[in-house]
C-alpha cells in the first residue's frame, strides 16, 4: 500500500514538474481553448437536437393532417359514388313494383332482381341504411315535395326513399305531407 502511494505521489510530482518545465501557461491556454470548443460543440449539438425534434414533430403533424385529408377525400368520393348508385336502385325498385305478374318468373327479370339485391347488399356493407317509413314528417330526415289534406305533418306518400350513411342522412326521403 505504501509503495503504491509513494509511486502515485512520485507521478504527480513528476507531472507537476513537467508542466512547469514545458510551459505551464501554454497547456492551460490549450486546455481553455479545448474547453471552449467543447462548450461550443455542445451548444451546437443541443441546437441541432432541438431543431431535429421540432422538424420531427412538424412531420408527424403533417402526416396526420394528410391522413385526415385523405380520409375526408375518400369519404367524399364514397358519398359521391353511393349517391350515383341510389337512383339506379330506385329505378330497379320501381320497375319491380310495376312489373306485370306474368313476368315474375322470367329468367331475365330474375337476373335483374338479383342485380338489385347485389346493389342493396353492397350498399349495406358500405354502411348505407334505408330509412324506415315514418308516419310523421321530420324535417331532419324528410324533404316535403308535395302537400295534401289530412292530419297535420302526417306523411301521405313517399316519392323517394331516404338513406343514412353510417348514421348520418345521406339522402332525405322525398314525401307528400298533410296540412290542415
Amino acid at each position: 500500500m505504501k509503495k503504491e502511494k509513494k509511486k502515485k505521489d512520485e507521478k504527480i510530482e513528476y507531472v507537476e514538474n513537467l508542466d512547469e518545465e514545458a510551459g505551464n501557461i501554454d497547456i492551460k491556454k490549450k486546455i481553455k481553448k479545448i474547453k471552449s470548443q467543447l462548450k461550443q460543440c455542445q451548444k451546437e449539438k443541443e441546437g441541432y437536437l432541438k431543431g431535429w425534434q421540432k422538424e420531427r414533430a412538424e412531420f408527424i403533424n403533417y402526416r396526420k393532417a394528410e391522413e385526415k385529408s385523405l380520409e375526408h377525400k375518400e369519404g367524399a368520393l364514397k358519398i359521391e359514388i353511393i349517391s350515383e348508385i341510389l337512383p339506379i336502385l330506385d329505378n330497379l325498385e320501381r320497375a319491380e313494383k310495376d312489373m306485370p305478374k306474368d313476368l315474375k318468373n322470367n329468367n331475365w327479370v330474375k337476373g335483374m332482381m338479383n342485380i338489385k339485391e347485389q346493389m342493396k347488399n353492397f350498399l349495406k356493407r358500405e354502411g348505407v341504411e334505408e330509412m324506415k317509413e315514418e308516419k310523421i314528417f321530420n324535417p331532419e330526415i324528410h324533404e316535403a315535395v308535395a302537400v295534401g289534406k289530412g292530419e297535420e305533418d302526417e306523411i301521405l306518400e313517399i316519392f323517394q326513399k331516404g338513406y343514412f350513411l353510417n348514421g348520418r342522412v345521406l339522402r332525405p326521403a322525398k314525401v307528400k305531407v298533410a296540412q290542415k
